[in-house]
């Protein structure tokens, strides 16, 4: 997956490889990109590229899969913010 800032608008608009051929993609919400606890999904996918609808679909799947540790990446420190919020609220309650 390549990175490129397109001057025209500062956004980053990204370019994977998919059946030989270059499909430049951006997210539909350029600011969730940057949140900590983001996880996008394959709808967040914004193919920017003239291809046939098979190709996006399998860029949009390349992508999910490219980017699958980090959602897990993610989905476990939610989980961990979570269990301490909870422990902090428990043990505040005892006192």
């Amino acid at each position: 997956m390549g990175i490129k800032i397109d001057p025209k608008d500062d956004w980053t608009i990204f370019t994977e490889s998919v059946d030989g051929e270059e499909v430049q993609w951006e997210w539909k919400d350029k600011n969730k990109q940057f949140y900590e606890t983001w996880r996008p999904k394959a709808k967040d996918i914004k193919v920017l590229s003239n291809v046939s609808d098979a190709l996006v679909q399998r860029t949009k799947d390349q992508i999910m899969l490219d980017i699958e540790v980090e959602n897990e990446q993610v989905r476990s420190k939610i989980n961990e913010n979570a269990r301490n919020r909870r422990a902090k609220l428990k043990q505040d309650n005892r006192t």
